[in-house]
């Protein structure tokens, strides 16, 4: 830690494809699962809570994310979610709601932007250092039965598979929300905008596509 050094062993995944439905010629109808150094994952268990200890200390992470934090669910996100509603309702107010799917969100993070985000937030010394190698010059192999790929190097996204991946994800995506003017939740990279007003829901649309060509072009 105190080098900042990560073995290249803890930065390799084999990628095993898990079929699902349809065509099985067909790549997208197969979910990749990472699998990734169980002793990287020992290292990454302490960072994690040491950096989720901080960010909560701080009251960092926006209130509306619901996804991979501790006392939060879909369950405890549709609550919030119904009685936000509600108060429309009494309020004799129609409700509008837009659905955001971000396509392929985990795997589109810029590593730069990441690393720029860590810093804003606060992240530094030698976990910064350590974090930086870990999520740069990573590598993965494909496995199919018996038979194993060439190892690629992996360019963007945070590490699938990895216990750190879900926690930077969402300190990535934090500051989404910043400067919309409707009501939205998050849980990980799903997004819900909503709201009474169509104006506003339109101009937080613009301004959403606009941190998508700034932080992951081509990511909606």
């Amino acid at each position: 830690m105190r080098s900042g050094d990560v073995p290249m062993l803890w930065k390799e995944a084999i990628v095993k494809p898990l079929y699902k439905k349809g065509g099985r010629t067909d790549p997208c109808n197969y979910r990749p699962i990472s699998l990734t150094s169980s002793v990287s994952k020992t290292m990454e268990r302490l960072i994690r809570r040491n950096i989720v200890s901080y960010l909560n200390k701080h009251s960092l992470l926006h209130d509306s994310q619901f996804g991979f934090r501790n006392n939060r669910s879909t369950e405890s996100q549709l609550l919030e979610y119904n009685r936000k509603l509600l108060g429309h309702c009494i309020s004799n107010k129609s409700s509008l709601a837009v659905y955001i799917d971000f396509r392929e969100a985990f795997d589109k993070v810029s590593i730069p932007k990441l690393i720029a985000k860590l810093k804003y937030y606060g992240i530094r010394g030698n976990v910064l250092k350590w974090l930086e190698n870990f999520l740069t010059g990573r590598t993965q192999k494909i496995r199919i039965n018996n038979a194993i790929s060439e190892p690629m190097v992996v360019t963007s996204g945070v590490p699938q598979g990895s216990v750190l991946g879900p926690l930077l994800f969402i300190m990535f995506i934090n500051d989404i929300g910043n400067n919309l003017e409707s009501d939205f939740l998050l849980y990980a990279d799903d997004l819900k905008l909503f709201g009474t007003n169509p104006d506003s829901i339109a101009k937080d649309l613009d301004t959403i596509s606009s941190w998508c060509d700034n932080c992951c072009p081509e990511q909606v």
